[in-house]
């Protein structure tokens, strides 16, 4: 069931981008862009034919290629059900996927990206949705794999330390309380 929910999450996502790049496309393609805030924020239409921040520009059929294989390793990870009790880290997952998924096809239907939030108050290279959604699965994969991973071994290593405090110094003791290490009891 949990494999359903990832895929049909997925697939919302990449619907979702797929929804605004064509309402983008639509709306600013050949137009002046659209100010939401003056100096911070603006939609404009933009064509990327490269990788993240234009690099690799007309290396589609890398970009496509290596999108894929690592969309099809995420994918399955996300089927196997092995990480099924880290919801987090299925998030990561769908996020991820799905914004690559998202940018695969743009490239291998229009041979390009399409792009159009554009925040002008740092200069920040245009960008889309699915951008948005890799960038944010990666981000929040990191503070699950630096933060949250840690905090979970601490937890057991508190708690092995605590049952292991009242054991004994092996974590063996007999039905007598005493220990069962073999040699001289009084050791």
């Amino acid at each position: 069931m949990l494999q359903v929910i990832l895929l049909l999450s997925a697939a919302a996502l990449v619907g979702l981008d797929q929804w605004t790049k064509v309402l983008a496309t639509q709306a600013f393609a050949g137009k002046s862009p659209c100010v939401l805030i003056p100096g911070v924020l603006e939609l404009c239409y933009s064509e990327n034919d490269g990788a993240a921040f234009g690099l690799f520009p007309n290396q589609q059929w890398i970009l496509i290629g290596l999108t894929s294989l690592i969309m099809l390793a995420i994918l399955a990870v996300l089927l196997s059900g092995r990480y099924r009790r880290y919801r987090l880290l299925n998030l990561c997952g769908v996020l991820i996927v799905a914004g690559g998924i998202g940018n695969l096809i743009d490239r291998l239907f229009r041979g390009y990206v399409v792009d159009f939030i554009y925040i002008r108050a740092i200069h920040f290279p245009i960008f889309n949705l699915a951008d948005t959604l890799v960038v944010c699965g990666a981000v929040l994969f990191l503070f699950c794999f630096l933060f949250l991973d840690r905090e979970t071994a601490d937890k057991k290593a508190d708690l092995d330390h605590a049952v292991g405090g009242e054991e004994g110094h092996n974590g063996k003791t007999g039905a007598d309380g005493g220990n069962r290490s073999g040699g001289n009891p009084a050791g």
